[in-house]
């Protein structure tokens, strides 16, 4: 059965979706050797071959939920500089720091 809202209609006898209780649970488990696991991934991906020296490539950085943003950051672009690349941070991280590049950049120093 599909059912079409319209917002202005909702009214208290208005049938809804089924709903479901949803729990999330976390893998709390340390990494060992985060540096290593974001090489790996990247090398999985087969991005070597595509990368030129001197080739400008640009990471991102958000913020929210990202335990370990840093030193993951970090190992991007230790890689894409390995590889020959010329890595920049492209700051993405919404409101966070002033919602400004400079101050998104800041909050990732401050985090190192």
């Amino acid at each position: 059965m599909q059912i079409t809202l319209n917002i202005d209609d909702l009214r208290a006898d208005t049938p809804l979706p089924p709903l479901y209780l949803v729990r999330q649970r976390w893998n709390t488990s340390p990494l060992s050797d985060l540096p290593a696991i974001v090489r790996d991934q990247l090398d999985a991906l087969g991005l070597r071959a595509q990368i030129r020296p001197g080739m400008q490539i640009a990471v991102t950085a958000g913020s929210r939920g990202i335990s370990g943003i840093v030193p993951i950051t970090r190992a991007a672009i230790d890689w894409l500089r390995a590889v020959g690349a010329e890595p920049f941070v492209v700051p993405a991280m919404g409101s966070h720091g002033g919602a400004t590049a400079a101050g998104q950049v800041g909050m990732l120093a401050r985090s190192a």
